[in-house]
């Protein structure tokens, strides 16, 4: 991976305009109307961005974290994260980017005017137990062993208690959470017993397809699909019932198992 597209995809995340992908421009979040771009990455002197990052000191630590995350890709691109972390040590001011060695592209989004749609993720902490008790009776898993040419359950038979309850590391009292867990790929578990929250790190799937559930709502016109969003999954899951809920769930066979931190 050269430096050029190390430090535009990497830095691209916090000077980019977040807007819409769209066929052709819209008044609905998009910035840019005024000509399409030539091609798909384009050398900038500066990017069209104003102000400062609030949180620069916070993006510069969690540069710094991907050595941990993937080892592999920050031995490979040592320089490069090094400067994105300067300059986020720095201030973070996107007029500064040349002085570290940073250049800038402006991509041309899916409707050729500029328009970028970047896809965030976040970090969720759940509350749960280390054994089933009263509500909190929805398991995390560890990652099951896999026989040869042997296929994981699907999320359906996994409800249905098809792994061991031994596999399990943390008992929750919601599935909705659990699942927004599963989406994020990791999350923080406050076990309710004063000690720190324990990081669940991603560990693996069981090898079924994805299904997106938000589609799911949107096609039974549960949701308008100009309305869909995480918040409006989490809000039809609180007006309807444990077995809705888990039905709905239920439709997207791929699960996704967790693993703690090694101590």
């Amino acid at each position: 991976m050269s430096k050029q597209w190390v430090i535009s995809l990497i830095g691209g995340v916090i000077i980019a305009i977040l807007a819409g992908c769209q066929s052709r421009p819209t008044d609905r979040g998009q910035q840019y109307k005024d000509g399409q771009l030539t091609q798909p990455l384009a050398l900038v002197n500066a990017p069209n961005a104003r102000g400062k990052p609030v949180n620069a000191g916070d993006y510069a630590d969690q540069v710094l974290e991907t050595q941990y995350a993937a080892a592999t890709l920050f031995q490979r691109n040592q320089t490069d994260f090094a400067a994105i972390q300067r300059w986020a040590q720095a201030g973070g001011d996107t007029r500064q980017l040349s002085q570290y060695g940073i250049k800038a592209y402006q991509m041309e989004g899916a409707d050729n005017y500029g328009n970028v749609q970047f896809t965030g993720y976040y970090t969720p902490v759940v509350q749960a137990r280390y054994t089933p008790q009263g509500e909190f009776r929805y398991p995390l898993y560890r990652m099951p062993s896999r026989g040869k040419n042997r296929r994981l359950p699907d999320r359906a038979a996994i409800y249905s208690g098809a792994l061991s309850s031994g596999l399990a590391i943390a008992w929750t009292n919601s599935l909705m959470d659990n699942f927004m867990m599963e989406v994020q790929g990791s999350g923080y578990v406050d076990y309710g017993d004063g000690r720190p929250l324990m990081f669940f790190a991603y560990a693996g799937k069981n090898g079924h397809a994805y299904r997106s559930i938000g589609k799911v709502l949107i096609d039974r016109g549960e949701v308008a699909r100009e309305d869909m969003s995480m918040q409006a999954i989490r809000h039809w899951a609180d007006t309807h019932s444990e077995a809705e809920v888990r039905e709905l769930l239920e439709q997207n066979p791929s699960f996704v198992f967790f693993k703690l931190p090694a101590l």
